[in-house]
């Protein structure tokens, strides 16, 4: 064997492929006796023939063992070290790779992964060992792949660690959602300085970004929106506001006796009073800015004004409410739109909206609210995946 330090390569079956003299040295054979020997057997052996055990040479009574991918296989490298791991760390190496909440996956220097621990095969929705022999950035359906495999290879050349990288990933299997991970690189290296590979740690931080993605639009909105006392003007900044911060559409529709400078009425409001589009924000519009219709009978929409509950509704096929309304059926259909946030948007008193009570509405959403004046406008949020 030409590499230096390796007592022998072993094949995924246990067989030993090759050895060094060292190895021969070791166990007291040639090395014809101890290649494509089970090294179990051989171990067993060594053991008990007293006869034909040796002592390591140099005092060396340990090993290291190496992964390394050999075309769609793993070979793994005994190498002599001088000392190995404490029951402690390998202790800690178990828990890591068996009960860690974060994705574990040990690289080669080609970003091959050679090892993966269980909460990674449940990022994948697949067994660890279909992971092995794959490029990492390549393994998940990242946004930007290319990026991924800058910054790893920047740490394997530099050895200095990035942390914390937020990446969104698609779904690698019609069981996964798409999701936000918090990756991190780290060099791996062996006693001697020598560059293994890299250590890659994935953490699902998709609820996490997602609850501040939605405080800072929420922040947003009460920053911009019911300064002004004109109501179709709060129209428009909070369809800047919404879109693309919280949603891909916005519709807002306003009681017409409002706009005209009247008050706006109690709920529950009858089914005939009319509504004017307001704002809109998206691709597919159903009516023009500025049409004044009433709304259909029982949709999202009329109910919402009727009980002042917000809801967040799944946009599905067979939705029966869609058949009220053709026209803003097409328009969600063309827009892919998958669900939508309907919401009324409350006055506590007549000076005009306020911010304040946009937020609200949609923090509130699915939730009963106790104030019964209901405001000018009815808050219609798309979102959109496609």
């Amino acid at each position: 064997m030409s590499s230096s330090g390796i007592l022998m390569r072993i094949d995924d079956t246990g067989r030993v492929i090759d050895c060094s003299p060292l190895a021969c040295e070791m166990f007291g054979c040639a090395e014809e006796e101890i290649v494509g020997q089970c090294v179990g057997a051989l171990l067993r052996e060594s053991l008990t023939d007293v006869t034909r055990r040796r002592a390591p040479r140099g005092g060396m009574d340990s090993v290291m063992v190496k992964p390394v991918l050999t075309g769609s296989s793993v070979v793994w490298e005994v190498r002599a070290a001088e000392d190995t791991a404490s029951g402690l760390d390998l202790a800690i190496l178990q828990v890591m790779f068996t009960h860690s909440p974060m994705g574990l996956h040990v690289l080669d220097d080609s970003l091959r992964i050679v090892r993966a621990n269980v909460v990674t095969c449940g990022l994948r929705d697949a067994r660890g060992d279909s992971l092995l022999g794959q490029v990492f950035t390549e393994a998940y359906q990242l946004d930007a792949p290319e990026q991924e495999e800058a910054a790893a290879r920047r740490v394997l050349e530099s050895g200095k660690p990035e942390l914390n990288r937020l990446v969104r990933c698609s779904p690698a299997s019609a069981s996964c959602k798409p999701g936000v991970q918090s990756v991190s690189y780290a060099r791996l290296e062996n006693e001697r300085g020598e560059v293994l590979g890299l250590v890659a740690s994935m953490l699902d931080v998709t609820d996490r970004e997602r609850a501040l993605q939605r405080l800072k639009m929420l922040e947003q909105v009460r920053k911009r929106v019911g300064e002004r006392l004109e109501v179709t003007a709060v129209c428009e900044e909070l369809a800047d506001a919404v879109v693309p911060a919280f949603a891909g559409i916005v519709v807002v529709e306003v009681i017409e006796n409002v706009v005209r400078g009247e008050e706006p009425p109690l709920a529950p409001v009858d089914r005939d009073v009319p509504l004017r589009r307001a704002a809109f924000r998206g691709q597919v519009s159903a009516h023009p800015v500025g049409e004044v219709r009433n709304l259909p009978y029982g949709t999202p929409y009329s109910r919402v004004l009727s009980d002042l509950r917000p809801r967040l509704v799944p946009i599905e096929e067979d939705s029966l409410w869609l058949a009220a309304d053709p026209a803003r059926a097409e328009a969600i259909r063309r827009s892919c739109a998958h669900s939508l946030i309907v919401a009324p948007t409350l006055l506590r008193n007549w000076w005009g909206l306020r911010g304040e009570s946009v937020g609200e509405a949609f923090e509130a959403a699915g939730a009963d609210r106790a104030e019964r004046l209901v405001a000018p406008v009815g808050v219609e949020a798309h979102h959109v995946d496609c």
